[in-house]
């Protein structure tokens, strides 16, 4: 029985491969292979030839559908590793953006720290020559005296060379007290 069914089974082998190398237009080929293989085992093997061509066809679909499906999905595959590529060029340009921030970014603020430190500097020494100066203003007015509509300065000093300098830097003149009554004018006002 075994050995029947190979040997059935190698003539439909045959026979496919006959089939699908043959092409008769006008029916010779039923009456060809009823002659090779016998009337009764052709008719017998006939419907199931059929089947085996039908099949070997939609074999030949299928097999050139999953061919164009291959194809699309290696072009979709190739999509994606450009893809993949271009995201993993953009990370590695943002952590070497990263890196570099991270690597300058203290430099810069310490630059920024001295400078602002400096600037703060400059301001406290101007703060201190004002206040200085300040100081010297108020100790000059408290030696200024008003009469009327004069003011003046009373310094008890005695008389020297930067005397006319103090008085013009502070808007006035020079004056020499000549009579005893300016002179005791001045000193009640002291």
């Amino acid at each position: 029985m075994i050995r029947l069914a190979a040997a059935i089974f190698s003539l439909i082998l045959c026979f496919n491969g006959s089939l699908a190398n043959t092409e008769c237009a006008d029916g010779n080929e039923t009456e060809e292979l009823a002659t090779m293989c016998g009337s009764y085992c052709f008719s017998a093997m006939k419907p199931v030839l059929g089947y085996l061509k039908t099949k070997e066809t939609s074999l030949d679909t299928c097999e050139n559908g999953s061919r164009q499906d291959l194809s699309q999905m290696n072009t979709k595959l190739a999509d994606m590793q450009k893809t993949l590529d271009t995201v993993k060029k953009s990370q590695q340009d943002k952590d070497a953006l990263k890196n570099t921030l991270t690597q300058h970014l203290p430099a810069n603020l310490s630059k920024r720290l001295e400078d602002i430190e400096n600037k703060l500097a400059a301001e406290l020494n101007e703060k201190k020559i004002i206040q200085n100066q300040l100081k010297e203003i108020q100790d000059i007015l408290t030696k200024v005296a008003r009469t009327g509509l004069m003011s003046y300065y009373i310094n008890e000093k005695a008389f020297d060379e930067n005397s006319n300098n103090t008085c013009q830097k502070m808007g006035g003149h020079l004056v020499s007290v000549q009579t005893n009554n300016n002179n005791n004018q001045l000193r009640s006002l002291n």
